[in-house]
């Protein structure tokens, strides 16, 4: 793999130009009871510093029973790395018209997450490869907990929530991730997920230039980002990690379904 580094030794999110910053087609649109759409983008060899033509396609599906799925596909012409997934920030807790949300940091939100240990790395705040246990279960408990304890080394590192989890069962089975509540406006955002990891990061580097909605400011925490990942420079480093290896022949699949409700709604 010959990519280039963009943030000290890692090489994070496809580089200084990754594919957030591409101009993707539309490939198929479909309405029915479950409205999609398709995008596709084709990667030439040697894009990033990575080897191969990879072609990738992600679709947007919307169900009936408002599920939103999100699937990523990708082939290649040579052995090369891929790893591709969303990184939507949200914050169940936003103003709305009439309600008593004011926007509230994203570490007063509930979260519970499927996973029973975390990738850590004391030196860096991506992780790399050492595994700890982590006392984290399905059942929700504050965010703030933990988002500023100094005793925390990767708290310290990252300012906040940015880990990577090892999510609960067998990966490549679309299994629960996490559950998301706002305790004030009753919001409640799951996700199921094919991938070995999930990445729950609280919007540490957030500094007061992104505007959203009624011209709200957001600062440091007031987002969070449960994305469903895996780590690529950890992976290829350590023979124990699902490998992000792709050869021609095989198709990379990354899929995950997010679901939003109201607590004690029907």
């Amino acid at each position: 793999m010959r990519s280039r580094s963009n943030n000290g030794p890692n090489h994070l999110h496809g580089g200084t130009r990754g594919y957030d910053k591409r101009v993707w087609t539309i490939e198929s649109v479909a309405s029915g009871a479950s409205a999609s759409v398709t995008l596709a983008y084709r990667s030439p060899d040697g894009e990033g510093g990575y080897p191969g033509t990879l072609n990738v396609t992600a679709t947007y599906s919307l169900s009936e029973d408002d599920a939103l799925t999100i699937a990523y596909r990708a082939t290649s012409d040579r052995p090369t790395i891929v790893n591709v997934t969303n990184h939507a920030l949200f914050n169940l807790a936003a103003r709305a018209r009439g309600a008593r949300c004011d926007g509230r940091a994203a570490h007063a939100l509930r979260l519970g997450l499927h996973a029973g240990r975390r990738d850590f790395d004391p030196d860096r705040r991506d992780p790399a490869g050492r595994r700890n246990a982590a006392s984290t279960s399905a059942r929700p408990r504050r965010s703030a907990r933990g988002s500023a304890d100094g005793s925390d080394e990767q708290i310290r590192i990252g300012r906040g929530y940015d880990h990577n989890y090892i999510v609960d069962g067998t990966a490549g089975t679309l299994r629960p991730v996490f559950r998301l509540e706002d305790p004030g406006s009753g919001r409640v955002m799951e996700m199921s997920a094919n991938a070995p990891g999930v990445q729950f990061y609280s919007g540490n580097f957030l500094d007061g230039t992104v505007v959203g909605k009624s011209g709200r400011v957001y600062r440091q925490w007031r987002r969070t980002s449960p994305s469903n990942r895996r780590s690529i420079r950890t992976s290829p480093n350590h023979s124990d990690f699902p490998s992000a290896r792709l050869d021609p022949g095989q198709t990379y699949a990354n899929t995950m379904v997010l679901r939003l409700s109201i607590a004690g709604a029907e």
